[in-house]
């Protein structure tokens, strides 16, 4: 991604996915906000991500790994541009 450490951060928001008005505990999403990356590097950090989660969680069954595209002109940081 051509960044440091300092320039990721996970938040872990937990929830719960329903099906047919059951929890559905089988399916995992990941959401990646970054900024707009080729689509080589989607595949590689994809494949990182699928590999740490599915390490972490063997029991998994299903994995969605989501990139959002942030705007720089659209991003601040305390107040100034990103």
């Amino acid at each position: 991604c051509n960044v440091d450490q300092q320039g990721l951060t996970l938040d872990w928001v937990p929830s719960v996915s329903y099906r047919d008005g059951m929890p559905d505990l089988s399916i995992t999403q990941v959401e990646m906000l970054w900024f707009p990356k080729d689509p080589h590097t989607h595949q590689l950090v994809e494949c990182t991500i699928r590999e740490a989660v599915t390490l972490a969680y063997p029991e998994l069954k299903s994995l969605s790994v989501m990139f959002i595209e942030l705007d720089p002109s659209t991003y601040f940081r305390n107040g100034a541009h990103f």
